[in-house]
């Protein structure tokens, strides 16, 4: 820890902490990987380190969730030194620890392992997805390799610790104008309440399981294969998520025997670094995605390009709209309210997703893994994040990039690994190239 600064012993949660508390209790199991490929030996003495000091330099990383009365908080943890970093000894214990939980309970939102094949190391670094999301889980690991690397040089570096930072959504808002308002609540409404009727979305139930069955489904599509994407998206005026969205679409229609009645409803999520902050991240470790709900209704069309059309112009649509802040106004009443309610409120709210008709497929874009990010010493050969898994029955997928290629992901279990592995064959047969 850095001489001239103290690191409180707790911290205030903000309100998507709290929301993703409650998913992780019963529709999610919340946590985000990235794992990372390399072509030469880490030093692990000096990963080992960096890993640790990456715990000062974003405090939040080093606590546990205290959920008892009379008010939740993070709690720092008093030591950090046990257990940093896991070296398996074989490709099974590598694969224990990559479908082992983080528990944000428990603390620290921060685990790695290290898997050593003869001169190329895999690397593993998991983090709780109640205390950030994808894109801060691009921040956590850029945060190690930038210290990783520091330590080569200078063994005896120590980041300052970052104990003012704003984790709040407030950090989004405050960049917003007022007369934006009426506008995102009528996007709101335009969003929600064509989908608040359970009976007339399209549910795609592909089964679940127990967490302790949980797996991994990945499908990497290569990078001559993404350009060939990109250039078909280019004539319609479509980005790679468009592309990937309609070919989503279509298979699950396929494979949840769409009737052609239910309205199309995919729910995917949003980075709002990337739309709402010039500096294309937030002042500390912390949650600034939000979710759209692009509704095709009925209009699946009868080929890909029909599809790819009207996926278009929702989305674009969106994107010329104040894109991601729809839920920004219930949130900022749920973050006015008493802690106590603020957990009712959406334990229940929860309750009813669980218990609901709706099993909509969701699609998480988790964005390109930029290669400073995963520097450690040389850039690695590949890497790709995983997908939080879902507890429901519904596909819960997510794509990331990496020098060009894209990796799709799925949490699955024994009754639904073959039917994901089959979903993503036909998906990316969907896609031109």
């Amino acid at each position: 820890m850095n001489d001239n600064v103290t690191i409180p012993d707790r911290f205030p949660i903000v309100i998507l902490d709290l929301l993703m508390y409650v998913l992780d209790m019963s529709l999610f199991i919340m946590m985000i990987q990235m794992e990372v490929e390399f072509e030469h030996e880490l030093d692990l003495n000096r990963l080992r380190r960096a890993i640790r000091l990456a715990m000062d330099a974003e405090p939040i990383l080093g606590c546990r969730l205290v959920t008892t009365p009379p008010k939740m908080h993070w709690r720092r943890l008093e030591n950090l030194d046990d257990n940093i970093l896991e070296v398996a000894e074989d490709d099974e214990q590598f694969s224990a620890f990559r479908h082992r939980r983080i528990s944000a309970l428990e603390g620290p939102q921060l685990a790695a392992a290290v898997l050593r094949e003869g001169g190329h190391d895999r690397l593993l670094i998991k983090v709780s997805h109640v205390v950030t999301d994808a894109g801060g889980t691009k921040e956590v690991v850029g945060l190690i390799a930038n210290i990783y690397n520091k330590l080569d040089s200078d063994p005896d570096y120590r980041p300052v610790p970052n104990c003012t930072g704003s984790r709040d959504i407030s950090q989004v808002t405050k960049r917003i104008p007022w007369r934006a308002y009426p506008r995102i609540l009528l996007n709101l409404i335009g969003a929600f309440i064509p989908n608040s009727l359970p009976s007339r979305i399209f549910s795609l139930d592909i089964g679940d399981g127990p967490p302790e069955d949980l797996h991994y489904v990945s499908s990497r599509l290569p990078k001559e294969r993404v350009e060939c994407i990109a250039r078909r998206g280019k004539r319609y005026g479509a980005s790679l998520n468009d592309m990937l969205l309609a070919a989503l679409y279509r298979t699950a229609t396929k494979f949840g025997n769409w009737d052609g009645q239910k309205k199309l409803c995919i729910g995917t999520t949003v980075d709002l670094r990337r739309w709402h902050m010039p500096e294309g991240q937030g002042e500390a470790i912390t949650h600034l995605s939000s979710f759209e709900l692009p509704n095709l209704v009925c209009n699946l069309g009868r080929s890909f390009d029909d599809t790819l059309n009207n996926v278009v112009r929702i989305t674009g649509r969106r994107k010329r709209s104040w894109f991601g802040l729809n839920v920004i106004i219930p949130v900022q009443l749920l973050a006015a309210a008493p802690q106590n309610l603020m957990f009712r409120i959406l334990k229940n709210m929860s309750s009813k997703m669980t218990t609901g008709e709706v099993s909509m497929p969701g699609f998480t874009n988790m964005g390109m893994i930029d290669t400073a990010t995963v520097n450690f010493g040389k850039p690695p050969c590949r890497a790709w994040m995983l997908t939080p898994p879902s507890r429901l029955p519904s596909l819960a997928a997510g794509v990331t990039g990496y020098d060009g290629s894209l990796t799709l992901s799925a949490g699955a279990y024994p009754s639904s690994r073959t039917i994901i592995e089959k979903f993503f064959e036909e998906m990316i047969a969907q896609l031109p190239g």
